[in-house]
């Protein structure tokens, strides 16, 4: 049990607190839906660049019609990997 501490000790004593410029868009899809499924787009410029998305709703269905209609640039990201 000692050495699950150690573990943790050395874990906690890496971890770095930065200073972030961020921006976050909220959207919601459909417009106006009782039922929209959230999307955030998140920037970060500082302290390098990064964009990501989320996209955020109860069912699996409406997150995967969400994305077919981003048309996402990546075909990585298609969401035929999500059904």
């Amino acid at each position: 049990m000692a050495s699950t501490y150690y573990q943790y000790y050395l874990l906690l004593k890496s971890i770095k607190v930065i200073s972030v410029q961020k921006q976050l868009e909220s959207h919601m899809w459909p417009p106006n839906s009782r039922d929209a499924v959230t999307i955030e787009l998140a920037e970060i410029t500082k302290p390098e660049h990064m964009i990501s998305l989320s996209i955020e709703h109860q069912s699996l269905k409406m997150v995967v019609k969400a994305l077919e209609y981003l048309h996402p640039a990546s075909p990585s990201i298609d969401g035929s990997q999500l059904r």
